[in-house]
């Protein structure tokens, strides 16, 4: 009976040592995106791009809006890799998709690719 009450009690406290350190886990990728997309929209107001848009939504997505063109990027939970529009990219990927992207002038419209 000892031995149950024992084994009880350590698997209880392995399950709460884990979900802490999920919850630990969560709390720094939701970290990481608020920082990009506060690092976004500071690189933007330095040069001048107010028409983009940089949000964390509740569940980590950082979206960016520049005209009518988007881009998602997530901090992949315990990993140093984000999805960036639905892959798996290292965060230098992310970062140099988040410059191209930003760099890209607005989406030409029908009307402009057919001059």
């Amino acid at each position: 009976m000892l031995a149950l009450a024992t084994f009880l009690v350590d698997n209880m406290t392995a399950r709460d040592e884990r979900e802490e350190e999920l919850e630990q886990e969560e709390n720094l990728a939701l970290e990481r995106a608020n920082a990009l997309a506060a690092n976004v929209r500071s690189y933007c107001e330095r040069i001048g791009r107010s028409a983009v848009d940089a949000k964390t939504r509740w569940n980590g997505v950082v979206t960016i809006s520049a005209n009518d063109r988007r881009l998602a990027a997530e901090p992949i939970v315990g990993k140093e890799n984000w999805r960036v529009d639905g892959q798996e990219v290292s965060h230098v990927e992310m970062l140099d998709r988040v410059l191209t992207f930003l760099a890209a002038g607005p989406a030409r419209s029908n009307r402009a690719r057919r001059r």
